[in-house]
């Protein structure tokens, strides 16, 4: 998957993803990023420059949620840490 030009993508724990863009067309807000992952949100560093992921911050505390193999690729430490949960892979332009 190529992240060039997108301003965010969706990545769902089945491996399918969508190119996602801020309602407001100029920055995500929070609740919009919580919607997308299903919770409180916490920022993880991502191996791509200038983009960072978004993951639900309790997506380890609960037994329903399942291994983001194909979001894990683009943590930083995904080699030795899996990811949980939806993914929001985000370009740090589009935060405030």
């Amino acid at each position: 998957m190529n992240l060039q030009n997108k301003e965010a993508v969706l990545i769902k724990t089945d491996g399918t993803y969508e190119s996602v863009k801020p309602k407001n067309k100029t920055h995500f807000v929070l609740k919009e990023l919580q919607e997308y992952v299903n919770g409180l949100i916490q920022m993880l560093p991502s191996n791509e420059q200038g983009y960072v992921l978004i993951v639900n911050e309790e997506a380890g505390c609960h037994n329903d949620s399942e291994e983001n193999i194909r979001g894990s690729m683009y943590y930083k430490y995904g080699r030795t840490n899996k990811l949980l949960g939806d993914i929001l892979i985000v370009k740090t332009k589009y935060l405030k």
